[in-house]
């Protein structure tokens, strides 16, 4: 028994110790595979094109949310009038959700990318700037506003909701003017949009409520459906007045200087290869000495 480990422990060492001498003789092949591998991913980190980006901090307007909350609290105080409920759906909304809903549509996305023409700047490598046409032979590989509005949902567009009801909206971008140009007219445009929302179902929402304030007889009823007219009037007034209507903006976003880009992460992906080289390295090392191995088994 005792020569049965002892031969065990001779054969787990000779494996070793012909383990080692495989790298001392691959050596350089290891040397050469980990070289190529950082030299690959210095030339991809350096000759990347960086992507910048840009944030706006903003945070729902508190006249907005107020007025929501006084909506839903008369709201509840008459919930038997029939079709009432579903007059101030937008004011009972929260606003913060009312504006992700929004901002992240694809509605929105599209009417900003068709407004701004940003299919030629979004996919410039199909793009021939000189004569102002696309490049592609196929014409359904001509990108149009769905193509678009993928490409700013995936990459470009995020939108980061915290705890506090901050919300981050950011555009990552190469360009880093353009990054903080479309962070902040976003946010503008989606601030216009809920004003141009509340406008309109604040006017719908008195006209239907003058309407069935001539209908009831009961007084006090038709008080609380004043006082509701009242509110969506202060709202509308509100919306008309103040282009921060929805959500007011804490921080706008400023463009990155030309090293602050966010990608490629130069030190990360110069680790990764330092990992991966060595790795590479001995993995091939082992493969090479393994085919040999092979073929003078064969031959023998």
């Amino acid at each position: 028994m005792n020569a049965g480990i002892e031969s065990r422990g001779q054969s787990e060492e000779l494996t070793f110790i012909e383990l080692i001498r495989v790298l001392t003789e691959y050596r350089l092949v290891v040397l050469g595979v980990s070289v190529v591998v950082i030299i690959i991913a210095l030339l991809f980190a350096f000759l990347s094109k960086p992507v910048y980006r840009a944030e706006v901090l903003i945070a729902p307007a508190d006249e907005s949310s107020a007025s929501a909350g006084g909506i839903s609290s008369i709201m509840s105080r008459i919930g038997g009038i029939a079709g009432l409920g579903g007059l101030s759906r937008f004011a009972r909304q929260d606003a913060l959700t009312q504006g992700m809903v929004t901002l992240g549509s694809p509605q929105f996305a599209r009417e900003y990318i068709k407004e701004k023409n940003l299919l030629p700047v979004l996919f410039a490598g199909k793009w021939d700037a000189e004569n102002e046409e696309w490049t592609v032979t196929d014409k359904d590989d001509i990108p149009n506003l769905a193509d678009g509005y993928m490409l700013f949902k995936k990459e470009i567009l995020d939108v980061v909701e915290e705890d506090t009801g901050v919300v981050t909206v950011a555009i990552e971008w190469y360009d880093p003017e353009l990054a903080a140009e479309w962070a902040n007219e976003l946010v503008s445009r989606l601030n216009q949009k809920l004003r141009v929302r509340a406008i309109e179902e604040s006017n719908h929402t008195i006209e239907y409520l003058n309407q069935e304030a001539e209908k009831t007889r009961i007084v006090e009823l038709r008080q609380a459906i004043y006082f509701m007219i009242e509110n969506q009037i202060n709202l509308r007034t509100m919306a008309n007045v103040r282009e921060e209507f929805s959500f007011k903006v804490i921080s706008s976003a400023i463009a990155p200087e030309e090293d602050q880009f966010v990608r490629p992460n130069r030190l990360f992906i110069l680790i990764i290869a330092l990992v991966i080289g060595p790795a590479l390295g001995v993995f091939f090392s082992f493969l090479i000495f393994a085919i040999k191995r092979i073929r003078a088994e064969l031959q023998a």
